[in-house]
């Protein structure tokens, strides 16, 4: 049912943003804050996600990050339907400027310290994401320097009663699962986030994910016995460090790679330092030194 008008008393419908399987989202103008919103209101026919959808709700409302987008508001329209409100956020996805053309390596990693920063917040209360793809990064006004994080939908919480898995079920999208998620999403903790951020960044640097197969099956199963692609086969501009953080964070042990978020941002603060010692001692071009001199300055927390 299409929505026009004031609904919940709060909400003055002004267009449909977008509709999916789950819900529709309209921008609309909030009332109780003088302010556009992303008003996520569930299809009456996905009650069967009601439960996912009340899971991104929750988890939203206890989330305040610059990185991650806010939620506003929730609640019950007439016909009994959930809707969730959200910040309006204006921009592009990272999938979409990635159609366009690859990143940088300090581009790269300065969006990488932004989302991990992102996902420490959220795992310090208990949030893993579990779907960590460049689909759910969005750039506001299409700016790297202003990212955020979306999509909580399969998100798994810390001491919640019941996951929205069994321990044989997987959900996530292939090419940014780690191991252990595509062997049990519910047993996948913050190091998945960590491993399908090192996807991430490589996708941004190659138009690649590191592991890949001419189907879903054949991409699990040479993630579970190749190695990785190499960085430095496909970016010529690729440094040891830069090697060294994808490493770590491919890894597909767990507990070899940053256990979190926090830990990861640090990590990726060392390697945009290693690299800017490294081409200042090279004596890099101007242009690239500036580049880093912008990862450094966003990592130290400065942008």
């Amino acid at each position: 049912m299409e929505l026009s008008g004031r609904v919940a008393g709060r909400f003055d419908i002004q267009s449909e943003a977008g509709s999916g399987g789950m819900g529709t989202v309209y921008r609309a103008w909030d009332w109780n804050t003088n302010a556009v919103v992303a008003l996520k209101v569930l299809h009456a026919e996905a009650s069967n996600q009601l439960e996912r959808f009340e899971r991104e709700t929750k988890l939203l409302a206890g989330l305040n990050h610059p990185a991650i987008v806010r939620f506003v508001g929730q609640g019950q329209l007439a016909d009994g339907r959930p809707y969730l409100a959200m910040e309006w956020l204006e921009g592009e996805s990272l999938s979409e400027r990635l159609d366009r053309e690859l990143l940088t390596i300090g581009e790269a990693l300065s969006m990488a310290a932004r989302v991990a920063d992102a996902l420490g917040a959220a795992h310090a209360r208990g949030i893993v994401h579990r779907d960590l793809k460049p689909g759910n990064i969005l750039l506001v006004d299409r700016q790297l320097e202003r990212i955020k994080l979306l999509d909580f939908g399969i998100a798994s919480a810390r001491g919640s009663e019941r996951d929205l898995t069994d321990t044989r079920t997987v959900l996530g999208t292939p090419g940014y699962m780690a191991p252990e998620q595509i062997q049990s999403s519910k047993h996948a903790g913050p190091a998945a986030d960590v491993f399908a951020l090192g996807c991430v960044v490589f996708k941004c640097l190659t138009g690649h994910v590191p592991y890949e197969g001419r189907n879903t099956l054949d991409l699990i199963v040479n993630m579970m016995s190749r190695p990785p692609l190499s960085i430095v086969s496909l970016r010529n501009d690729a440094t040891r460090p830069l090697e060294d953080l994808l490493s770590v964070m491919l890894d597909r042990d767990p507990l070899r790679r940053p256990a979190d978020g926090a830990a990861l941002a640090a990590l990726i603060g060392e390697t945009v330092a290693a690299r800017a010692q490294g081409q200042t001692d090279s004596h890099r071009p101007p242009s690239l030194q500036a580049e880093d001199d912008e990862a450094t300055r966003i990592v130290d927390g400065e942008g």
